[in-house]
């Protein structure tokens, strides 16, 4: 199933994007002097949608992933992984999309 993701920081705005199945979307940036940098995401499929910090300096830069930092999009959840981990540490569930009915 696809979905889309919009992902900006206070100076940068990184569009829409459509992920299909099986595609990956990924970003490049330096982190600020000030180690303030923070960006932030909404994501949604037919299922919900999501709004989330995807990177936020003093949470991953040093730490949680200082040079790759990696996200998956799963039927249940938004999950972040720390670099070099195979479970996430970061689980953000979907919020429930509903219809009003007419």
């Amino acid at each position: 199933m696809s979905f889309t993701i919009h992902c900006k920081s206070k100076n940068d705005d990184l569009k829409t994007h459509v992920v299909e199945p099986g595609q990956k979307y990924g970003f490049r940036f330096r982190v600020d002097f000030f180690g303030t940098t923070l960006f932030f995401c909404g994501a949604k499929w037919h299922g919900g949608h999501v709004v989330f910090d995807i990177y936020k300096a003093d949470r991953d830069d040093m730490y949680r992933c200082p040079y790759h930092c990696r996200w998956e999009a799963r039927g249940d959840a938004i999950v972040g992984y720390m670099e070099h981990y195979p479970n996430p540490d970061i689980v953000i569930p979907w919020n429930k999309s509903f219809t009003a009915l007419t």
